[in-house]
């Protein structure tokens, strides 16, 4: 009998995968990390020859046990999404339908996704603060502890985060039950191991791996051409006056543009270059093609990373700034990194690290090996003949 072929043998491992994940709306807003880890895990399945897709979940607000609860968080969420504009809005919608193998169905609660499941051979709940319940005002999701389907359905995790050292206790007991019901666990933070690891009790391993954008090198067939190039590029979350003088100044001594991804001018943006970036494909173009970066978010670190740019990342060092900076400290650390994470607020400093040298061929050695590690996981926790754990429901 002739052995079976590299087809044949890709064919017979080839699984359909429906992955969840925040990919859209979070409380009423857009997010272009979201938006493209979403899309990394997508592509990173789909290159391994798997059948995708990533549901549209956007969910309701859930009732918040009160009447004017309830009706703060759903002002809340209008008025955040009000503010978005429409081209914007346009533009990831646009993105996530041509990059992303978008379901066709649109569901909006977790019965929704009980009554219709998606006919999978594998459910992910994907990466970032999936498991986070402080982002929705303290409630719990189940829809992101893949709380539908049969029981025997694969449940599998891939990098998600709580984004704290310590989940919401209210909530304890319920994600570790929850989390019973998955065949593979992994977490973004190396903090999350111990964290999930104690919520089920220690009835199953828990492995860290890299967040999904980590897992691609290559962006080119996404990275629309933006004006970024020759600029010190500013993508930060509430850019105070103190941050923009900061970047100002910078910018002059390191003889670049200050320059800043915003969707609208204000006063305090004088003498800086506005770059709107409508869609995610925009942002990464615009990352892309700037000389050096300046930003307080996980995902400005992770693809300054990646396009191999100077760059600084400003840690929060208010209260709580700790669970906030976790995913920061966590990947600097496996890269080596640490030295370009900063909670200094001064110009000396920006300018002595984004005129540093940084050892990228040693960077990129340490990353594949963490890639490689993660990629594994992935592979592994999909092809295992490893179902649920026989959970009753």
């Amino acid at each position: 009998m002739n052995s079976m072929s590299k087809q044949e043998e890709s064919d017979s491992n080839k699984k359909n995968v429906s992955v969840i994940t925040f990919h859209s709306w979070i409380n009423g807003n857009l997010n272009f990390g979201a938006t493209l880890q979403a899309y990394a895990l997508c592509r990173a399945l789909d290159e391994m020859g798997h059948s995708v897709e990533l549901i549209d979940y956007v969910p309701e607000v859930i009732h918040a046990g009160s009447l004017p609860k309830t009706v703060y968080r759903k002002l809340f969420r209008a008025a955040i999404s009000h503010k978005l504009p429409r081209a914007k809005r346009e533009g990831f919608k646009t993105f996530l339908k041509e990059n992303c193998h978008l379901g066709a169905k649109h569901y909006r609660s977790l019965q929704a996704l009980r009554d219709h499941p998606p006919h999978s051979d594998v459910y992910v709940v994907g990466s970032d603060q999936v498991w986070n319940s402080r982002i929705f005002h303290g409630t719990l999701y189940p829809a992101f502890f893949l709380d539908f389907g049969s029981a025997e359905q694969k449940r599998i995790s891939y990098a998600s985060s709580f984004g704290t050292h310590d989940p919401d206790v209210k909530h304890k007991e319920k994600i570790g039950s929850l989390l019973k019901r998955f065949s593979a666990v992994s977490v973004r933070e190396k903090s999350g191991i111990k964290i999930a690891e104690n919520l089920m009790n220690n009835s199953a391993d828990v492995t860290s791996v890299l967040d999904p954008t980590l897992l691609l090198e290559d962006y080119s067939p996404i990275a629309e051409p933006m004006e970024s190039e020759g600029t010190l590029l500013a993508y930060i979350f509430d850019p105070t006056h103190a941050v923009i003088d900061l970047l100002r100044e910078t910018a002059k001594k390191l003889s670049l543009e200050p320059s800043l991804i915003w969707d609208q001018r204000l006063p305090r943006f004088e003498g800086i270059k506005l770059i709107e970036c409508h869609s995610p494909a925009d942002w990464v173009g615009a990352m892309k093609g700037a000389a050096a970066v300046v930003t307080n978010s996980f995902h400005g670190t992770v693809f300054s990373i990646l396009f191999q740019h100077p760059f600084v990342s400003i840690l929060a060092g208010s209260k709580g700034g700790e669970n906030r900076n976790t995913r920061l400290t966590d990947l600097a650390e496996k890269l080596g990194l640490d030295q370009q994470l900063i909670i200094s607020s001064d110009s000396k400093k920006w300018v002595e690290l984004l005129s540093k040298k940084i050892d990228w061929n040693e960077v990129e050695k340490k990353l594949n090996v963490e890639r490689e590690a993660s990629l594994a996981f992935l592979r592994g926790a999909i092809d295992s003949e490893k179902q649920a754990r026989g959970v009753t429901w």
